[in-house]
């Protein structure tokens, strides 16, 4: 008899952000969800898998993401410091993902973990602890296994809408809800 107990995943809270100006633009940008999160943004390495802004001088990232892929790789990573630097010039966010993990993920992980961290399809199951995606200037959501942040985001926006997580964590193969 088999007793061993299957697995246990960590939570994952979403929340999507749609705050508006009187004008039906986002009244947000990235520097806001930042600053919402707190000092854990510095505490973190982030990947960068999507990138496309307005802002002054911030194109570069966005070559630099176009370079990398040229050579293979899925991501730039950033210091917590660089992003809130880079985001501070930013106007704004049309389409990103950002994906946060412990500053050791890159010495720390086979390219097999690192190629999961990267994937947000297994962020229950990886190191990341934290995605952050703007979605078409129309909204950002928020992936995190810290409900704090949750709070925070929650305590700092007006419109934050809680999503389902099972409609999130797909297996990018045939479409089921990951399970393990």
């Amino acid at each position: 008899m088999n007793t061993r107990q299957p697995r246990q995943l960590p939570a994952v809270w979403i929340v999507s952000i749609h705050d508006r100006d009187p004008q039906g633009r986002l009244a947000f940008d990235l520097q806001e969800v930042l600053a919402a999160l707190g000092p854990s943004v510095e505490r973190l390495k982030w990947a960068v898998t999507a990138w496309d802004v307005i802002g002054e001088g911030d194109q570069s990232l966005d070559m630099e993401l176009q370079k990398a892929r040229e050579r293979g790789l899925k991501a730039i990573w950033l210091s917590g410091k660089v992003l809130l630097s880079v985001a501070e010039r930013i106007s704004q966010t049309i389409d990103a993902t950002l994906i946060a993990a412990p500053m050791d993920v890159l010495g720390a992980s086979s390219a097999e973990e690192l190629n999961a961290v990267l994937d947000i399809a297994h962020l229950p199951e990886t190191r990341a602890h934290l995605v952050i995606e703007a979605v078409d200037s129309a909204f950002f959501e928020v992936m995190t296994k810290d409900r704090k942040q949750v709070r925070a985001l929650k305590s700092r926006f007006k419109d934050v809408r809680d999503e389902d997580p099972e409609r999130y964590f797909l297996d990018r193969h045939d479409g089921r809800v990951a399970t393990s």
